[in-house]
């Protein structure tokens, strides 16, 4: 599942086919906005920042601000009540026409937030990865059924660390909690997953690890 930006960027399809074949397995990356993407990456390119510890000006983050209301009204077409039947019909028909016997999801950014709340549906999926989750999905984490990893950057602004602990504490004491895996990938912001700039060394190393991790994480949970 892609990131914001959805399929006008080739990155996801470029990680699809490595994982494609690492994993020696079918990989699909949907049209998760059916062609009408809420924002482009080069509407905002440069209010983009690749690591941790920098701050936009006030003309920037006016202009972020304005970029963002602009989107409002197709992001909210695509809120969860109207997005996440066409993700389950779109994996159901998966299963069927080609007969699957197990569904992995990996999803980024808002991709992520789809996937995490797809992890409270076990007969459709059997494991799932968010990769820097955004949009609505906190109160889904702790619904979780099926084996989930969430990979998060060191600088995040869309994930809350505290509700992160809150659920893994309630796990430790969930007798049937779900297999799941957090990790924080240095020197790294919110995008590094689907949009990583490998000329930083810090960038490229954490997005390698990334990698390792989820192809781990899917030959260990399918």
């Amino acid at each position: 599942m892609t990131d914001i930006f959805g399929l006008s960027i080739p990155n996801l399809m470029v990680v699809a086919d490595m994982l494609a074949s690492q994993l020696n397995t079918d990989v699909w990356v949907p049209d998760i906005f059916r062609g009408n993407m809420p924002v482009r990456e080069d509407a905002i390119s440069d209010l983009i920042f690749d690591e941790p510890g920098q701050a936009l000006s006030w003309w920037q983050t006016v202009r972020k601000y304005i970029v963002y209301m602009r989107a409002m009204p197709a992001l909210k077409s695509f809120r969860p009540d109207i997005q996440d039947p066409w993700a389950i019909e779109f994996l159901t028909n998966l299963r069927s026409e080609y007969k699957y016997e197990k569904i992995s999801v990996v999803g980024y950014c808002w991709g992520g937030g789809i996937a995490v709340r797809l992890a409270t549906r076990p007969k459709l999926v059997n494991s799932v990865i968010a990769v820097h989750p955004s949009g609505q999905f906190k109160d889904d984490m702790i619904k979780t059924q099926v084996p989930i990893a969430f990979f998060v950057p060191e600088e995040d602004h869309q994930w809350d660390p505290e509700a992160a602990a809150l659920v893994q504490e309630a796990w430790k004491l969930q007798e049937d909690a779900p297999k799941h895996l957090f990790k924080t990938y240095k020197g790294t912001v919110h995008g590094f997953g689907s949009r990583p700039n490998l000329s930083i060394p810090q960038v490229k190393k954490s997005w390698e690890q990334l990698m390792g991790d989820i192809v781990s994480w899917l030959k260990e949970t399918m």
